[in-house]
């Protein structure tokens, strides 16, 4: 993926599956910024639980720790079975102000 990466990272831990999205970048002028968006249908009941940033955080390596922030946690009640199945949009700043003009 060139300069950068965009990770999803996964902890399954006691009370449920924590998700994190980060950008692996380095930290220079002109290096791309992205958002994202999480979603996750819930099994029972089929409703939607949604997480998303405006501004992706930018890190220098992958950290295999639970995350303290900027993160979303899946109960494990609202998991079927150890599947864990996401939608995830990320998009570069700037493309849809690019489309419209």
């Amino acid at each position: 993926m060139g300069e950068k990466e965009r990770r999803l990272v996964c902890f399954e831990e006691e009370h449920g599956v924590y998700v994190a999205v980060n950008c692996i970048s380095p930290c220079a002028p002109g290096v791309s910024e992205f958002s994202f968006q999480l979603s996750y249908r819930i099994y029972v009941g089929g409703k939607t639980m949604s997480f998303g940033l405006r501004k992706m955080n930018r890190i220098q390596k992958v950290s295999f720790e639970t995350p303290d922030k900027d993160f979303i946690c899946v109960p494990r009640n609202f998991l079927e079975g150890r599947t864990l199945k996401m939608e995830i949009c990320i998009e570069r700043q700037g493309e849809e102000e690019d489309e419209n003009e």
